[in-house]
């Protein structure tokens, strides 16, 4: 489902919880039921007792004002649609971490005959199957934004009208702060960025929530940046590519396979650097090839994870989005344009 977002926060969130009023009531129902009966004390911790509404309030307005509009439009109560959009957070307050939370990305420097690119597999819990949504997000005041999500959610990844695209995955071993800026809202910052530094500079000096690794691509330059609480790391690329999966790459030779947090990162990242090795240029073509197969490609070959879309973005001066509405391997990618 594509929802055509427009206007200030929150007749884009009223847009957004009227079309899609029955996917949000879903996404609501199927947190609730994965969380169990401790969903009151969950809700509590996330929305009541931490500074997760206050930050998003302060430094980015619009987009807190969208979460409210949602949660009017569609019904369901505004602390666990907020829920639904502090998914990493969630991840942390309950130690809820598994194989599920994982994702694989990459990103590919401009050169002689080469766009700048980035992408990456989503690897989301099996119970968001059939919530995708893509948000076509048109404000008043800001470029416009094309966000892969779920219903009730403000942004999985986003690539804007300058160029600007993010991919990000989980970094669980790196700091969190109860106060920080959560994920789903630091993408809505970077998406609202006109410059690449200016996106760059918003990861390095704004408080994060949770710990993410950003692969920030711009025509002209693609930037890695592991992300915590208190703490940004540089990842410097490798022949004009760079690559990640769910360990910070400075513990590459550290990192424990049989650590079920990880989700076989290890693993991942190596099948990654391996095929992105093997090719001298790579388009949308290639690069949605290097996704498609295991094990970057999950829930086959009993892995129990679950790639929930998969993404690549040309980032020239149109700009372009490559999209699939479930695992690479089964869903072709639909194509859009800014």
């Amino acid at each position: 489902m594509i929802l055509t977002l427009s206007g200030d926060g929150t007749a884009r969130g009223l847009a957004h919880g009227e079309a899609a009023r029955d996917l949000v009531a879903d996404a609501a129902d199927r947190w609730r039921a994965d969380v169990g009966s401790g969903h009151d004390a969950l809700l509590a911790a996330l929305v009541d007792d931490s500074g997760f509404v206050a930050t998003t309030r302060r430094l980015v307005p619009d987009v807190a004002a969208e979460i409210e509009g949602i949660a009017v439009a569609s019904g369901v109560d505004r602390r666990t649609v907020w829920a639904l959009n502090l998914m990493d957070e969630d991840w942390w307050t309950r130690h809820h971490l598994a194989a599920h939370s994982a994702c694989s990305g990459f990103g590919v420097l401009p050169g002689p005959g080469q766009t700048a690119l980035v992408a990456q597999n989503m690897d989301l819990p099996r119970w968001l199957d059939g919530l995708q949504v893509l948000l076509d997000i048109r404000p008043s005041d800001g470029p416009r934004v094309l966000a892969p999500s779920y219903a009730g959610m403000v942004a999985t990844n986003v690539l804007n009208e300058h160029g600007i695209g993010v991919c990000v995955n989980t970094l669980s071993q790196l700091p969190t702060s109860i106060d920080g800026l959560p994920i789903a809202l630091m993408l809505r910052h970077l998406a609202g960025q006109r410059t690449h530094a200016d996106a760059v500079e918003v990861l390095r000096t704004t408080p994060h929530a949770s710990g993410q690794n950003y692969i920030v691509g711009g025509r002209e330059t693609v930037v890695d940046l592991e992300c915590g609480a208190g703490t940004v790391t540089e990842c410097r690329p490798t022949d004009g590519r760079v690559a990640h999966t769910n360990h910070p790459v400075t513990d590459d030779d550290d990192a424990d396979d049989r650590a079920g947090f990880l989700a076989n990162s290890p693993l991942r990242l190596d099948a990654l650097r391996r095929r992105l090795a093997e090719l001298e240029h790579i388009g949308a073509d290639e690069a949605a090839a290097v996704l498609r197969d295991p094990p970057l490609c999950r829930g086959t070959d009993g892995d129990t994870g679950f790639t929930f879309y998969s993404v690549v973005m040309e980032l020239t001066d149109e700009p372009v989005l490559h999209v699939t509405d479930g695992p690479p391997a089964d869903h072709a990618f639909a194509t859009y344009s800014l």
